[in-house]
């Protein structure tokens, strides 16, 4: 038997009529009732429904009568570079999650109970027939903000680059998406960043960099001999600028003090993918797809290397040798910082201040954090923590600070 099920946020007498007329001898079953909703980057506020909002679709699902799903329950975290991204008709087309999943779910992303939980046990106790033995309720985790700490060592790019094995580095007469490369055992590459490299190539004191037949998927960072031309990306506005998906055959000035030749770098980062939609939506090739070309004042450049920048958990902590910290914090850069734990506790990395990038606790991959919100933290639950040393790497692709600063609280945005 196939069962058809609805998933919505509002309107359940609708939906489930529908529903019952498309099967009237099944029962009405709501796969997702949305309990809340996810936020994108660059949203001025944290997605949030009311209590009483939310209690009365509930009620009115079970009162229908109908089963019940909620999504969520309990509120997540898109550790790593998990998370999905939606597509939409209006600019900007394409919207990146953040890494909080919180979702304003009745058990928020660490687990704790909020107004929802209370309202949905009382509902669902209202129209349970069957007297349900209730187990006590855990005990909520303790969190801690920890005292700054401050940012000891640091790889500028070319030194984070010369650290990639050679099995992650490919030599190709044009430009390739990240899927495609010969990496990860002929499997390409799923996650993360990828480099385009000419080592050798002729700029002028104003020389004009072109994306041809194509755009950056998602964002692409250009450097000469290891200085970012790339200026900090703050606003939507930019988007329609060289260097991401909104435009394609967009141009770049490349002011140089001089005539010479130069090392080229297009880092490439890939945002998330899409994870709802129609067929079309699911063309998801990263990086620089095959048809593009790179024109330097008008002529193609050709013979690349290719760098795959995965930050995968192993290399991340074989990571030494680290620096000085310059009192000029140029990115992109990776930075190292040192925890000292007695007792591991939940806790929070308040990002506000740091530009664009992700960070790694003792090798882990926390995920992204943006300046351009709505979220400014990074959740830290206390497994990942150890007793005494915990390293801290934060690459960043922008604007650095001196310091990470701990919360005990997340930063979600305006509700």
């Amino acid at each position: 038997m196939v069962l058809q099920t609805a998933n919505f946020q509002i309107n359940p007498e609708d939906e489930l009529s529908l529903l019952k007329k498309f099967q009237p001898d099944k029962p009405g079953m709501v796969m997702e009732y949305w309990s809340g909703w996810f936020d994108h980057w660059f949203e001025k506020q944290h997605h949030t429904t009311s209590v009483e909002a939310f209690s009365d679709v509930l009620e009115r699902i079970l009162k229908f009568p109908a089963s019940v799903n909620l999504y969520m329950f309990h509120g997540g975290t898109n550790f790593g570079f998990h998370n999905g991204a939606n597509i939409q008709d209006e600019f900007p087309h394409y919207l990146a999650d953040v890494t909080s999943y919180d979702y304003d779910a009745p058990l928020t992303e660490t687990g704790d109970y909020t107004n929802k939980y209370y309202a949905c046990k009382h509902i669902v106790a209202k129209y349970n027939k069957v007297l349900t033995k209730v187990p006590s309720s855990p005990v909520v985790s303790k969190k801690m903000a920890y005292k700054p700490i401050s940012v000891t060592g640091q790889l500028n790019f070319n030194q984070i680059i010369d650290r990639i094995a050679p099995e992650d580095r490919t030599k190709s007469d044009s430009v390739v998406h990240m899927e495609k490369l010969p990496v990860n055992n002929g499997n390409g590459q799923s996650y993360g960043f990828v480099l385009y490299r000419h080592a050798e190539v002729a700029v002028r004191v104003n020389s004009t960099l072109q994306i041809k037949n194509g755009a950056f998927y998602d964002m692409g960072i250009v450097l000469l001999d290891g200085e970012r031309k790339t200026e900090k990306l703050t606003s939507t506005s930019q988007l329609l600028q060289f260097g991401y998906w909104e435009t394609k055959n967009a141009k770049l000035s490349l002011i140089s003090a001089s005539y010479g030749t130069r090392t080229l770098d297009i880092l490439v980062e890939n945002w998330g993918r899409v994870n709802f939609g129609v067929h079309a939506t699911f063309d998801q090739r990263k990086g620089l797809l095959e048809n593009t070309k790179i024109l330097l004042d008008d002529e193609e450049v050709t013979g690349w290397e290719i760098v795959s920048l995965q930050f995968k958990s192993k290399w991340v902590n074989s990571l030494d040798a680290w620096g000085p910290v310059s009192s000029h914090m140029t990115a992109p850069t990776l930075f190292l910082a040192t925890l000292q734990v007695d007792t591991p506790y939940d806790t929070f990395l308040d990002m506000r201040g740091w530009g664009r990038g992700a960070v790694f606790i003792n090798g882990f991959n926390l995920g992204r954090y943006f300046s351009a919100g709505p979220t400014h933290s990074l959740y830290i639950p206390a497994p990942l923590l150890k007793t005494g040393t915990n390293h801290i790497v934060v690459f960043e692709l922008f604007t650095a600070q001196a310091q990470l600063v701990f919360t005990d609280k997340p930063i979600l945005g305006p509700e």
